[in-house]
């Protein structure tokens, strides 16, 4: 047995001394994501190995390469920590406003905050007139 950073290890054979400085040093790795939050705490070395190794397979096994990538990322997502806020109430898909001209009837310029004449027809306004618009420009191109 040796110690490396105070923890007791066992001495590899010389032909597998390559693989075990590899197995550690990804142990250490590990330990400094999970103390930092960023990897779930019940993540071991055994676990990380075979999910590089299947990460891999995953990625030369498909045609498409961006898709290959893509299942990769969704792989990896399974190793980060959940999220520490909770979960947005559920909204309905079809009570969006997915089109400008189902604003509501009455809207004010994003300028001045004058009241506009919002016609049935058309795209609805932003500004009540050619000066709030170019005063919105300027400041829209100055920042």
């Amino acid at each position: 047995m040796r110690r490396a950073h105070g923890r007791p290890r066992l001495a590899a054979r010389p032909a597998d001394r390559g693989g075990a400085r590899f197995r550690e040093a990804l142990d250490d790795l590990l330990t400094n994501a999970k103390q930092a939050g960023a990897v779930r705490a019940d993540v071991r070395v055994d676990d990380l190995t075979a999910l590089i190794a299947g990460g891999a397979a995953l990625r030369a096994a498909h045609r498409d390469r961006a898709r290959g990538t893509r299942l990769v990322r969704l792989l990896l997502d399974g190793l980060r920590t959940p999220a520490v806020t909770k979960d947005a109430a559920f909204r309905d898909a079809t009570s969006l406003q997915r089109h400008e001209t189902a604003a509501p009837d009455v809207r004010y310029c994003e300028e001045c905050g004058a009241r506009l004449r919002v016609r049935p027809t058309g795209r609805p306004p932003r500004y009540c007139g050619p000066t709030c618009r170019q005063r919105a420009r300027r400041r829209r191109t100055a920042d």
